[in-house]
């Protein structure tokens, strides 16, 4: 073996040892075991979402929504990584941070249950101080809404807990769009 290829493979080990450290340090349990908690698994900031202003303040997993006419009466629409059409599994989110101009911190919990059986979500409750809803877009995504009085310069960040053994929600599962409308359509979840 070459000394090229031997550092190579120490650097490569060493990086996986590294990922897989810091991926247990957002994790509140014990890894893929029910009753752990992943934090951070979404998170990020809306500055505007009026184009030509300080959008490019967005940061984390807001960058890249649409650009809206004003800040004022937008919702926040989640995919979560089931449809309803394919998959069995429990959710369990908590979300929560700020929004400045909507003078509301940001306390949600969602929970429910994606059942395929019968193609929705069953046994599903959403506690929150935002109006909000779970709902099936037309391509049988379950999504999660928020109504944001006024979006500018707000935080987001949410966790999820493993409910049973079939679910784990990673960083970069939930996608997010914004919009004007209480409904939208997502492209299918994988």
């Amino acid at each position: 073996m070459s000394v090229l290829t031997a550092v190579t493979e120490y650097i490569n080990t060493t990086r996986a040892s590294l990922d897989a450290l810091l991926s247990s340090k957002d994790a509140i349990g014990l890894i893929g075991r029910a009753g752990t908690i992943r934090r951070g698994v979404f998170k990020g900031y809306i500055e505007t979402l009026v184009a030509g202003t300080d959008k490019a303040k967005n940061s984390g997993d807001l960058v890249g929504l649409a650009d809206l006419a004003d800040n004022t009466n937008v919702y926040l629409h989640f995919r979560l990584p089931w449809r309803a059409n394919q998959h069995v599994g429990m959710y369990h989110l908590k979300i929560s941070g700020y929004s400045l101009d909507s003078g509301k911190s940001i306390d949600v919990t969602a929970v429910g249950y994606v059942y395929q059986p019968y193609n929705d979500v069953i046994a599903k409750e959403l506690k929150s101080n935002l109006q909000g809803e779970v709902y099936i877009d037309a391509n049988r995504n379950t999504v999660l809404t928020l109504l944001f009085p006024n979006i500018h310069a707000t935080t987001v960040f949410i966790d999820a807990m493993k409910v049973d053994p079939t679910t784990y929600i990673n960083p970069g599962d939930i996608v997010c769009q914004a919009s004007k409308s209480n409904r939208v359509v997502f492209a299918p979840a994988p």
